[in-house]
């Protein structure tokens, strides 16, 4: 909390915080919290964009499967970059998390928003009727989604 507020302007791999958790992780491969809170320092307070990509990219070929990881690493990736090819591995590890929509609701609209942006909308109306039909009938999503359906020429199944 006491480290450099700073933003880093370049897009160089060269500012200290960076090179202070790549060293890290060199020295320690296993350390995962020096991927998951430096990528967020770094994304975040720092704005080293570049930097933060590095630390999620090792991190997530160390840890694959780490909700967290995925989770932070694919906001990142989507916000941050507007990299919606690296944004999509991340979402779609999350999307493989058993109840996955109790914990995060808005995984398929985030989902089905990368598809429109990288390949044809009937991929994000297949991801947004799955996430329709998996909602229980009184949530307050549904209807946002039933919405999201038909704007992309999506059908409602009936009940």
């Amino acid at each position: 909390m006491e480290s450099d507020l700073d933003h880093y302007a370049s897009r160089d791999l060269n500012s200290w915080l960076f090179l202070r958790f790549k060293t890290i992780v060199n020295l320690d491969p296993n350390f995962y919290e020096a991927y998951l809170y430096g990528g967020q320092y770094l994304s975040i307070i720092k704005d080293d964009i570049e930097g933060a990509s590095v630390l999620y990219q090792e991190g997530l070929k160390k840890y694959p499967d780490d909700y967290w990881l995925n989770y932070h690493a694919g906001y990142h990736f989507l916000y941050e970059m507007k990299d919606f090819k690296r944004a999509k591995i991340s979402y779609t590890r999350l999307s493989k998390f058993p109840n996955i929509l109790s914990r995060f609701p808005l995984l398929p609209k985030i989902l089905a928003r990368i598809e429109d942006e990288t390949s044809e909308s009937s991929e994000a109306v297949t991801i947004l009727l799955k996430a329709y039909k998996d909602l229980p009938e009184d949530h307050p999503l549904k209807s946002a989604y039933e919405k999201a359906i038909k704007k992309r020429g999506g059908k409602i199944p009936p009940p």
